[in-house]
């Protein structure tokens, strides 16, 4: 995976960490994309997506499991994520670096993200923070790693 598209934990950090610092280089590269230029604006699209994919395959793998066996609502928390991150991938596959329609499209993906980003935050991640050790954290974390490499 390109280094530049991930955020690979280190060994003081938790999964909560690690997965809200990928949330901030998100919106980094939705930043990017937006001021790259045509030429660019594929490759960089593309490195936006593939951090997005390896995000939620990351929540998928690690998060969403703990959050289903511990949280109190934990299946509704995870169907709503689960159901946010499929809109994602909708509108991921209409969005076309080369359309006049480009910049509108962008713009109605990062919207849905950043919506999506904040209800994880808000409803996942703290609540995993209340029921879990930093000990678990950081084993989720090393887990999340693997996910990177994959």
């Amino acid at each position: 995976m390109d280094r530049r598209t991930t955020v690979e934990p280190d060994q003081d950090l938790d999964v909560i960490t690690v997965l809200t610092r990928q949330h901030a280089l998100i919106r980094d590269l939705f930043d990017a994309v937006e001021r790259s230029q045509p030429a660019d604006r594929r490759e960089t699209f593309g490195r936006l997506v593939r951090l997005l994919a390896v995000h939620e395959e990351a929540e998928e793998v690690v998060v969403h499991p703990v959050a289903l066996a511990r949280l109190n609502g934990g299946a509704e928390i995870v169907a709503n994520r689960r159901r946010e991150a499929g809109h994602v991938r909708e509108l991921i596959r209409t969005v076309d670096p080369d359309s006049p329609d480009f910049t509108r499209d962008l713009e109605v993906l990062r919207a849905t993200v950043f919506a999506h980003v904040t209800a994880e935050e808000r409803y996942e991640y703290a609540a995993l923070d209340s029921v879990t050790s930093a000990a678990e954290r950081h084993v989720m974390a090393e887990e999340v790693r693997e996910t990177f490499r994959h």
